[in-house]
């Protein structure tokens, strides 16, 4: 939503369209498990703890490792896809 909002609004400041921002900025969402993977396992590697705490039971930290993963993909990262290699990884299937 926000990216979406971002790129409606300097279409409407600049008169370019949507996809030449997406372009120029380098906004498109990234879907690729080889781009996203390792961004998952640094934020695995980060929070060790929290990871303990997963495995023993604590599910809902999967928003949590999520939520890191998007943060360092800078938002870029396609939310679902993050969502299964992050609970992927969790359940060490990967």
């Amino acid at each position: 939503r926000n990216m979406a909002k971002t790129v409606l609004e300097r279409a409407l400041e600049t008169g370019e369209s949507p996809l030449e921002i997406v372009e120029r900025d380098g906004l498109k969402q990234v879907s690729d498990s080889s781009t996203l993977e390792p961004l998952v396992e640094e934020v695995l590697r980060a929070n060790p703890d929290k990871l303990e705490a997963y495995r023993g039971g604590r599910t809902g930290l999967l928003g949590f490792f999520v939520g890191e993963v998007m943060k360092r993909s800078k938002g870029a990262g396609n939310p679902q896809v993050v969502g299964g290699l992050v609970k992927r990884k969790l359940e060490g299937e990967g």
